[in-house]
């Protein structure tokens, strides 16, 4: 009987555990079946957001194949064309540009085709755009840049939360205009009318119209065309490729204006422009017919080929420059090291600089000895650090020297110079191997004299030493193709710094430019004031960021809403000046 009721028990036990076991069991099942479901909506989740994503892979594979195609039919197209034959060298010279014939494969429109692009861009005092164009019709757009917000949008991104404070103090009564110009969308455009091209800007205060004179382009010739701005004032140059420049055409654009505002929605057309966008009036041209080899904006090349949107048929067309005019930034740490053969007793150098640098390096080839008893110095009169194209050519014949540069755009006015150096020597004395320096020195080179010459801030091109075309890319460091010199100097002013500038003589009619970025909400931009002199009282004009002190002053201050000008973010200032007008 004790027997049968142990057995009872353990059995008893045993249906328990299993109980358990089987509970256990059930809400394990249970956890699976809703991590499945959670499974299920998340998969239905990432296979709804996989629909949108095959669909764009399959739109830019459908583009690409499309560029793809149209590139290899053009190139079929100009490996057909026998206009012309050049001879080259199939193994060029180290550090020479190869004179192959190479075909660039341009974009072409019919009137039906419109891209967009979205270039970096900013806002800014100066702006430059550059465009080489081919066509046999009068009228075309060549280049838009503008924006597609309402007026609301943008009148609420001009403002801003900090006070820009302009303070006067002046022995006589001063008046302060303050106008609004938000109902005009900033732009830029290039157009062509009966043949003729025009520059048209608008930067807040009415747009600007500059045609260039007595040169039409309707002629199927390939043409280079390049517009300016600088707050208000535009200049614009139309050249026929592979001829001498023609001086620039300039005008001044209405108002006090002088920012170009550029902004998220701001978008970019090259050869026409879509009818989804709100353009200017003052553009008149709206479709382009013909081919488009080169475009750039505030001198970075546009990749014509790499457009975020397009409309219509477009297709691609050859473009075979017979000269490379690609330029070479250099930004103050760069250098470039070539080498080439040069004559022992006659030297050739040429090349195109662009700066607004007062000093730098531009080319150094040394010798293991001078030529003479001395060093011999050629110093032009007059200042070349404009920001304009310059062409310098150096020709040495045994100890005699000639130095000329002249205007790239004007070259009617050039500046020549001849000397000869000292004593009796007439030969350079240096290997073919050894190196030639472009836009700065190594703390490695081998540096014959001393110079005070720095590393060179600026742009150069069509570099060329015993007439042969150098490559500055093929052994540098911190070279970059293109042309960009905004800004010239960026100085960083700490707590308790500042900067005195040279002093500067400013008419009773004058404005001043600058551009700033800082994370303090107070603090002075800029002051500028007359030396003491016969006058009880010095003129004064300081610019404040924030309350700044007004004191016994006439001020104007310009608050602002939705934003703040001490956010980290370059923010343009215009100040003018027009007797007592400010």
């Amino acid at each position: 009987m004790n027997r049968s009721s142990s057995a009872l028990d353990r059995a008893a036990g045993d249906v328990a555990a299993a109980k358990e076991q089987l509970r256990a069991s059930e809400e394990t099942v249970h956890e699976v079946e809703t991590a499945l479901r959670d499974v299920e909506a998340n998969a239905e989740r990432l296979l709804g957001r996989l629909g949108p994503l095959r669909a764009l892979g399959e739109h830019l594979s459908h583009n690409l194949s499309h560029i793809q195609l149209l590139i290899q039919q053009t190139r079929l197209q100009a490996a057909s064309l026998h206009t012309r034959s050049i001879a080259w060298n199939p193994s060029p010279a180290r550090g020479h540009l190869s004179l192959r014939p190479q075909v660039k494969v341009a974009v072409s429109a019919q009137r039906d085709c419109v891209r967009s692009y979205r270039p970096p861009a900013s806002s800014g005092n100066s702006n430059s755009v550059t465009v080489t164009v081919r066509s046999d019709e009068p009228t075309n757009l060549l280049f838009y840049l503008g924006s597609n917000s309402s007026v609301s949008e943008r009148a609420e991104k001009r403002w801003s939360e900090s006070e820009l404070r302009v303070t006067v103090v002046l022995f006589t009564p001063v008046y302060f205009t303050r106008r609004m110009f938000w109902q005009q969308k900033d732009f830029m455009a290039l157009e062509m009318h009966d043949g003729k091209v025009s520059f048209l800007w608008d930067v807040g205060s009415g747009h600007a119209r500059l045609e260039y004179p007595d040169t039409r382009i309707d002629n199927n010739k390939w043409h280079r065309i390049e517009a300016r701005r600088f707050g208000r004032r535009g200049s614009l140059m139309v050249q026929e490729l592979h001829s001498d420049p023609r001086p620039p055409a300039k005008a001044l654009s209405p108002g006090s204006s002088s920012v170009l505002e550029v902004q998220d929605s701001t978008l970019v057309f090259v050869g026409g422009i879509s009818d989804h966008i709100v353009k200017s009036e003052a553009v008149q041209a709206t479709r382009f017919s013909g081919c488009v080899a080169q475009a750039s904006l505030n001198g970075k090349a546009i990749g014509l080929w790499n457009y975020a949107e397009r409309w219509g048929t477009c297709r691609g067309c050859p473009f075979s420059p017979q000269v490379d005019e690609a330029s070479f930034q250099f930004d103050g740490t760069a250098f470039s090291v070539v080498e080439t053969a040069v004559s022992p007793s006659a030297t050739h150098i040429i090349m195109q600089f662009r700066t607004a640098s007062p000093g730098g390096l531009l080319l150094y080839l040394t010798s293991n000895t001078t030529l003479g008893s001395g060093v011999f110095t050629l110093t032009t009169s007059k200042a070349y650090n404009t920001g304009s194209w310059y062409t310098l050519v150096v020709q040495r014949k045994k100890r005699k020297a000639e130095l000329t540069v002249t205007s790239a755009a004007d070259p009617s006015d050039p500046e020549h110079l001849e000397g000869e150096s000292p004593g009796g020597a007439s030969d350079l004395n240096r290997a073919n191997r050894d190196p030639i320096y472009i836009g700065g020195l190594p703390q490695a080179a081998r540096v014959t004299r001393p110079h005070a010459s720095g590393f060179y801030v600026g742009c150069l091109r069509n570099v060329e030493v015993s007439r042969s075309r150098l490559n500055l890319l093929q052994k540098a460091h911190g070279v970059s193709e293109g042309c960009d010199l905004a800004p010239v100097h960026s100085v960083t002013v700490l707590s308790g710094g500042f900067l005195q500038l040279p002093p500067l003589l400013l008419d009773q009619q004058a404005e001043v430019m600058a551009t700033f970025s800082t994370h303090w909400g107070d603090g002075l931009i800029l002051l500028g004031f007359e030396e003491a002199g016969g006058r009880q009282r010095r003129q004064v004009l300081p610019v404040h960021l924030g309350a700044g002190e007004a004191g016994n002053t006439h001020s104007a201050v310009l608050r602002a809403r939705g934003g703040t000008l001490s956010d980290g973010r370059e923010h343009s200032l215009l100040l003018n000046w027009s007797n007592r007008f400010v």
